[in-house]
């Protein structure tokens, strides 16, 4: 998990970049449970609304890291 992986120096937000177009970025805020769960927070649903996304889609994402 992604949380397990920057455990200790959990991030605010995340960037969420296209692959499509390479340029286009979604500045997403997370929040942590108190298992340390990470989940996408403000920004995510219009993220979603924008794309279309439905129950059942699938998303990558990959970590570029030091703040990239």
């Amino acid at each position: 998990m992604f949380a397990d992986f920057v455990a200790g120096d959990e991030p605010d937000s995340l960037h969420l970049w296209e692959t499509a177009c390479g340029c286009c970025r979604w500045i997403v805020d997370v929040i942590y449970d108190v298992c340390g769960k990470m989940y996408l927070h403000i920004s995510w649903e219009k993220f979603a609304r924008y794309h279309h996304l439905e129950a059942g889609f699938m998303l990558m994402f990959s970590y570029r890291g030091e703040g990239d």
